[in-house]
């Protein structure tokens, strides 16, 4: 039988601020993930699993099939970035957990991995089914999609590229736009 003491490999995010910590669920997808504010930037247990008092829960597996699977792919500022849900790339979900607030300030589809920087993301979010004339790389993706045995199910959508600023939270789209395949 599983319990709190098993050994399931977890990760923890020492910063000034908080310390963040991040497990692997038995049994099901996600991960366990909470948080602490340091008391004066500091804390004396070196980062070790243990839920206590004042603890602030991001995703916790609270039944048998837990809906949350949210696995967390960097820590930055007052935000924790995760991947959420279990489908096969693309369009997959980006979370970001504002801890300063303690609330999830954004959840939005990805038609491809983000990329973290040192002072914001960038991620492509669809923006609808694409043509000829809102798909500059169209010609290219269609090469693509002759070359695949899967070509029969294939469909493009448009993406637009946003930027995270990760001191503000704040989310700003830009006027670049691409196309991808959706098999």
């Amino acid at each position: 039988m599983h319990s709190d003491a098993d050994e399931y490999k977890s990760v923890c995010y020492d910063k000034d601020k908080y310390q963040i910590f991040a497990r692997d669920r038995y049994a099901n997808v996600g991960m366990d993930i909470f948080f602490r504010i340091k008391k004066n930037n500091i804390d004396t247990d070196n980062c070790n699993w243990d839920r206590r008092k004042g603890d602030v829960w991001i995703s916790e597996n609270k039944g048998k099939y837990s809906e949350d699977a949210k696995y967390v792919i960097g820590v930055r500022n007052d935000f924790v970035l995760m991947d959420s849900g279990t489908a096969a790339d693309p369009e997959r979900i980006f979370a970001v957990y504002d801890m300063k607030n303690r609330k999830q300030v954004l959840e939005k589809n990805v038609s491809e991995q983000v990329v973290i920087g040192d002072g914001s993301v960038t991620l492509w979010i669809p923006t609808g089914s694409s043509n000829a004339n809102n798909c500059s790389n169209r010609k290219e993706l269609e090469g693509e999609v002759r070359q695949s045995e899967h070509a029969s199910g294939a469909t493009f959508r448009q993406t637009r590229k946003h930027l995270f600023d990760l001191k503000t939270g704040t989310l700003r789209s830009t006027q670049e736009t691409k196309c991808y395949i959706v098999w």
